[in-house]
């Protein structure tokens, strides 16, 4: 490693001179002032200045572990600090100046904070690498890894820290940053403080107007929607098509080195990593050359792609362009704090129609003397009597749509599980006594407010099909959505009318986040779930969240069949879209792009062969990314008042893929 890095046949240094870091493989496309960097590069008013961001990885790796055996007497270092690990000895001083102590995640979904403090350590002086490396290149940094002693976490991300701080040594003060880390909305938090508060060999004094903190592409789908939100790759600019996983194949890579390090000392373990992480720095920069002509293909085939697809996109909500441009531009110049990203909650909810109508029979009872809203409510609930007070039509149809939900319920349950258990059979019998019981309750409220309902329900289908008694959940409840024209009572229509775009808007809100959670679930089984126990339990929330899609699915199209009928059978005065299977689907459904990629992988390497030897471009896409997937229409909006955001921020992704691609 001294002859490599230069230092074997030095006339004018000895061994011992040689810098921190030194012998480390640098990356020759980073930014590097004075090195492949302009005189102005630092002039902020370029409108492209984000060229001159310097992209870092942060992550762990727990596999890399090292077994408490030998010592340093017996096993020590051959150049310590003087490539990729932190120099260990003020490292080792550091680690007992500090003491431990836990921090609560706010964030959900994360399984390194999940597991940080409980990783196995027991036998272990090492249980864990942390590092960091260029995110666009994939580069390990100097001095940029440090051994993990107890989880990612320890000390209050101590390690983690000092890392980072290590190898921001070796970096322009001026440069600004883009840091990634799969858990940066927690580790961002008091960074600031960490950092400064560094023993002085590392200390650093991070300013925050010079660093942008987010977190990769694929593991931001473990984190809250908020976190999506405010760390995303996809919504900030000067990023382009950066995803910064990169280092998750650097830790793939050293995967059939840890088995044999695992059983090393100290001084062989740091040597055999630092060995091979220089020759992954040494495969990295002669690949730059192919890595960049793909890159550039691929950018200027898809800013033309994308390009089309926005203006076709935006053509058809032209009111809405100038508005959004408007919002993104104040929140990307500093002038808001409002993330115009953010997906808002649009429309009154069923809860909030409720609401709003309980209100006005209150109104309306005041002025009747009819008593309080309250008693009233009461009295809807169900037991097999006469009301003693009058129950208004809404809460009459708010019964009957909470009946609706019950029988869809009971429905998917009773036909998820084939082979029920007594106690399972039993619970079914109580749901269906209730919901019969409930049914009772709406054919004696029909008597008064739906005769007509009364009147046509032994023409139903589903009672005139049946030979025997309907079970309750398959039991028709005929709402004036049901009912012929000929029959129909318009104040309830209307009525009826608005409780279903309520209970429409409050299922796609439902289906949006279950969805989102299903995304999250299967990036968490498949991360971090080892081991028969942990899948199973995991594979089990999975289904049960499957069970909250379908219901949101099913009461969603239902409501939709409901509103189409009191339209008339009209789709354009139905004012929201019809739900279809191939709809529900998640941003970036990955059980999907699994199956595909399963498919093309058994091709690949012939492909890639095959365009190489003519000389064919090289498609490097192995599933639909954020840069070329098209969003099912329950992510842009469900009354033709779609957010205009897909086409133009992948428009803009693509420009910028384009003009980095040159730049390298």
């Amino acid at each position: 490693m001294l002859m490599r890095g230069g230092q074997g046949n030095d006339g004018i240094r000895n061994i011992e001179q040689t810098a921190l870091g030194e012998l480390a493989v640098q990356c020759p496309a980073c930014p590097h002032p004075d090195i492949n960097l302009p005189l102005d590069w630092n002039n902020l008013e370029n409108p492209d200045s984000f060229i001159y961001f310097l992209f870092i990885a942060i992550n762990a790796c727990f596999c890399l572990k090292r077994k408490l055996v030998s010592s340093l007497a017996k096993d020590p270092y051959l150049q310590p600090g003087k490539a990729y690990f932190v120099d260990p000895e003020p490292y080792r001083e550091f680690l007992l100046s500090v003491t431990d102590q836990d921090e609560m995640s706010t964030c959900t979904g994360l399984a390194a904070l999940d597991y940080a403090n409980t990783k196995l350590s027991k036998g272990y002086a090492i249980t864990g690498i942390g590092m960091c490396c260029c995110a666009r290149h994939e580069l390990v940094g100097k001095n940029a890894t440090a051994p993990l002693q107890k989880g990612e976490r320890q000390f209050r991300y101590a390690n983690i820290d000092y890392a980072i701080a290590s190898f921001l040594q070796h970096v322009h003060f001026l440069l600004r940053l883009v840091l990634s880390y799969d858990i940066m909305c927690q580790w961002f938090k008091k960074c600031v403080e960490h950092l400064k508060n560094l023993p002085p060999n590392v200390r650093y004094y991070l300013v925050r107007s010079m660093v942008k903190f987010l977190i990769p592409k694929l593991h931001i789908y473990g984190h809250l929607r908020e976190c999506q939100d405010e760390f995303s790759f996809n919504l900030t600019p000067g990023v382009g098509r950066t995803d910064a996983e990169g280092i998750e194949r650097t830790w793939a890579n050293m995967g059939p080195v840890a088995t044999s390090t695992k059983e090393m000392g100290p001084g062989s373990h740091a040597d055999t990593l630092e060995d091979h992480w220089g020759h992954w720095n040494w495969r990295k920069i002669v690949g730059m050359a192919e890595l960049f002509r793909r890159r550039l293909l691929t950018a200027i085939e898809e800013l033309a792609n994308q390009e089309d697809s926005f203006c076709k996109f935006s053509s058809a909500q032209l009111e809405h362009i100038a508005s959004w441009m408007e919002a993104v531009s104040k929140s990307e110049g500093g002038e808001s704090n409002e993330n115009p990203y953010s997906i808002p909650k649009s429309g009154l909810g069923l809860q909030d129609i409720r609401a709003q109508i309980a209100a006005e029979d209150a109104l309306e009872a005041k002025k009747s003397h009819m008593g309080s809203i309250e008693d009233l409510i009461e009295d809807s609930e169900l037991s097999g009597n006469s009301p003693e007070k009058p129950v208004t039509a809404a809460e009459f149809l708010m019964l009957a749509l909470e009946t609706e939900e019950n029988q869809r319920q009971i429905k998917l349950d009773s036909s998820s599980i084939r082979n029920p258990t007594p106690q399972q059979t039993a619970a079914f019998t109580e749901n269906r006594n209730h919901l019969m019981r409930k049914i009772g309750r709406i054919r004696q409220l029909q008597a008064v407010h739906c005769r007509p309902a009364l009147q046509t329900l032994p023409l139903h289908p589903a009672v005139v099909s049946s030979q025997s008694s309907l079970e309750p959940e398959a039991t028709p409840l005929i709402l004036p959505s049901d009912l012929p024209i000929t029959l129909s009572i318009e104040p309830l229509q209307k009525l009826e009318l608005h409780l279903r775009d309520g209970q429409l808007q409050d299922a796609l809100d439902q289906l949006r986040n279950n969805l989102l959670v299903k995304t999250r679930l299967h990036t968490y089984k498949k991360s971090n779930a080892r081991r028969q126990g942990a899948t199973t339990r995991t594979r089990s929330r999975m289904d049960r969240h499957e069970r909250k899609i379908k219901l949101a699915t099913s009461r969603y199209q239902h409501a939709w069949n409901a509103k189409l009928a009191l339209v008339d059978g009209n789709k354009d005065n139905v004012g929201w879209h019809q739900l279809q299977q191939r709809d529900v689907r998640t941003m970036y459904d990955v059980e999907e792009a699994e199956r595909k990629n399963k498919k093309k992988l058994k091709s690949a390497k012939r492909k890639r062969k095959s365009d190489e030897e003519s000389g064919s471009d090289v498609d490097e896409r192995k599933d639909e990314g954020e840069g070329f997937r098209k969003l099912s229409w329950i992510w842009m909006g469900a009354d033709n008042t779609d957010m205009a955001t897909d086409g133009l921020l992948h428009a803009g992704r693509s420009s910028f893929q384009l003009f980095i691609s040159v730049s390298d």
